[in-house]
């Protein structure tokens, strides 16, 4: 089974939620919705309703995981990230297998 692990940081660099092997594992509960189904868990903002973290696994079309993020690194760069594109610099990504490996992507 295909995983990821991460940590969601707010603004502030404060961390409001953790993802182990694509499950939300703690989360702050009164300032974000933490949701979470037998294929796919969410972080939603209380505040404004966004969906800052999302990883769907299992039966996913053509795909093992879909993670999409838009949240704060601890540095306080905004990470916004999907299936279809990422804000990093210089990174264009598609159509890519990750095979065998401790870290398909790491970033840190």
């Amino acid at each position: 089974m295909l995983g990821i692990d991460f940590d969601v940081f707010d603004a502030k660099g404060q961390r409001v939620a953790t993802f182990a092997k694509g499950v939300v594992v703690q989360g702050d509960q009164a300032n974000y919705q933490i949701d979470g189904s037998h294929d796919a868990y969410s972080v939603t903002e209380r505040s404004s309703g966004r969906v800052i973290a999302r990883v769907q696994r299992r039966g996913v079309q053509g795909a093992e995981l879909d993670v999409y993020v838009h949240m704060y690194l601890p540095n306080g760069f905004l990470l916004d990230a999907g299936p279809q594109a990422t804000n990093l610099g210089g990174v264009t990504m598609s159509g890519n297998t990750f095979k065998n490996c401790g870290a398909g992507i790491a970033i840190g």
